[in-house]
């Protein structure tokens, strides 16, 4: 997915929702919530969610297996 269609979309949660700082997470082109920071990729699958921080940056989670989730973060995109 594009970069700038994912940020659109953590825009428009965002706004929506009225969430500040923080990451919206995506999943299959849909928002599915917002998490405070990226202390915990264990509780998303690997490769296949995407978490937009409040600068831009994109970060997608790596490594590990559907039942244990991901073993990490790690930024796809730097928005400077």
């Amino acid at each position: 997915m594009h970069p700038d269609q994912l940020r659109q979309i953590a825009r428009n949660y965002r706004t929506a929702n009225a969430r500040r700082g923080g990451y919206i997470t995506i999943t299959e082109r849909v928002a599915t919530g917002w998490i405070p920071d990226l202390a915990t990729p264990e509780q998303f699958k690997p490769e296949i969610v995407f978490a937009v921080g409040p600068d831009g940056d994109i970060h997608q989670t790596d490594g590990g297996d559907d039942q244990r989730g991901a073993d990490r973060w790690k930024m796809t995109h730097n928005a400077r």
